[in-house]
């Protein structure tokens, strides 16, 4: 078996021997490098796989797939799947023939509901409606980030006091930095850490919120937060909160 894996940007790359796989009861399989290493075994045809090694939920992930021809063989393309499955349970796969000697991109939709967990990205190649059976078969570990927004949250100053109004407005991009359409949740947080206002389900206007709050009149000094949670992820603000003088001027 000749298997070669390469790091780069994020990017997982995979190559091994056509006709060698690895079953799932194996115990002895080794680990994935993280450098690349030139094929052992010589000619033989074989498989290059380019994916993302982070995924994030509502996202697109895209599976770049070669099969390299380096033997006459038989069949003029392999039905390959490629699923993601988290804690042993599949939650996206995708399925397609693809002709030896060629190049192609597979996508799945991550759901908007993925939560933290093992991830696991799993590769099978199977000679089309025939007995023969798998072609070849392995996996590897992929990284969850719950990170699939850009939120920015500004106010009007840095710093207020007592009885103030605070303007602040929060800018939500995704990924493919396109505004974010679904609602969101807003809290404010004193300086213990209390929740002192909040808004559930804000709707969100072309990925912008705009919105005020007024300060108590007795206000516990200290650093507060504004706090937007999107989904799974959560964003904070700091803002400071103290009793201060504006200075005097005689003109």
């Amino acid at each position: 078996m000749c298997i070669s894996v390469l790091f780069l940007i994020n990017a997982l790359m995979l190559q091994m021997t056509w006709g060698e796989f690895v079953s799932q009861e194996s115990k002895d399989v080794p680990p994935f490098r993280s450098e690349y290493s030139a094929s052992s075994s010589g000619a033989g045809p074989c498989y290059l796989i380019v994916a993302p090694k982070v995924i994030r939920p509502t996202t697109l992930y895209g599976v770049t797939i070669t099969i390299l021809d380096t033997l006459r063989i038989d069949y003029p393309f392999i039905s390959v799947k490629i699923e993601i499955r988290k804690d042993e349970t599949e939650i996206t796969s995708v399925t397609q023939n693809i002709p030896v000697s060629s190049t192609q991109t597979l996508f799945m939709q991550i759901p908007s509901s993925s939560t933290a967990g093992h991830y696991m990205l799993r590769i099978e190649g199977n000679y089309p409606h025939t007995s023969r059976g798998t072609v070849f078969k392995n996996e590897t570990e992929i990284v969850f980030s719950p990170r699939f927004l850009s939120i920015v949250i500004q106010t009007s100053r840095p710093v207020y006091k007592a009885g103030q109004v605070v303007r602040f407005r929060v800018v939500l991009l995704t990924t493919e930095l396109k505004p974010f359409e679904d609602s969101v949740n807003v809290y404010v947080l004193n300086s213990d850490g209390l929740i002192m206002r909040r808004w559930v389900s804000m709707q969100i206007n072309n990925g912008v919120i705009s919105h005020k709050f007024t300060l108590p009149q007795l206000v516990n000094d200290g650093f507060w937060k504004i706090r937007v949670e999107a989904l799974d992820q959560t964003e904070d603000q700091i803002i400071r909160v103290e009793n201060y003088f504006s200075p005097l001027f005689e003109v």
